[in-house]
């Protein structure tokens, strides 16, 4: 088994996330909170819940960082008309404005990530990547976390 796998995705993880949210800092935006508001600009109206699933993320750190977007003046969060209970978020005029250029970022560390990649070996790529995430999902716990029984032990990392 090649654990070495691992070691690289997560270095690519890690760079990936320098990358994006490098120049982003300025705008109270780190990478995480990026990928929250473009799933908010993508989709207005969704509930924080909801937006938890869609990126992956927990509660916890969905409300923490909508928090932040809210106190950055780029969420709105609004009482559902028909479920009181729901608060469902919206971007503001600001974030719309933000929408191009973190879009054209995103685009770029995106084209830098695959430089000298073949359509086919991306196509491919975003296979067994699907298929690793597929993986995780399925073996992860109730609360997110991987159950380990179901996971036969590793040797470490090379």
């Amino acid at each position: 088994m090649d654990e070495g796998i691992l070691r690289r995705l997560m270095r690519c993880a890690r760079q990936l996330e320098r990358l994006s949210g490098r120049d982003l800092a300025s705008l109270g935006l780190g990478s995480g909170r990026v990928r929250l508001l473009l799933g908010i600009l993508q989709n207005p109206g969704v509930t924080q819940e909801s937006l938890s699933i869609h990126a992956g993320v927990d509660k916890t750190t969905t409300a923490k960082a909508v928090k932040r977007l809210e106190a950055r003046g780029y969420v709105q969060r609004l009482q559902d008309e028909t479920d009181r209970r729901l608060r469902r978020l919206f971007p503001t005029d600001s974030a719309r404005s933000l929408k191009p250029d973190l879009e054209r970022r995103l685009r770029l560390v995106h084209e830098i990530m695959l430089q000298g990649f073949l359509e086919t070996e991306i196509s491919r790529l975003s296979g067994y990547l699907s298929r690793m995430l597929e993986n995780l999902d399925r073996n992860s716990g109730r609360n997110g976390t991987l159950d380990f029984r179901a996971v036969p032990p590793t040797t470490g990392w090379d």
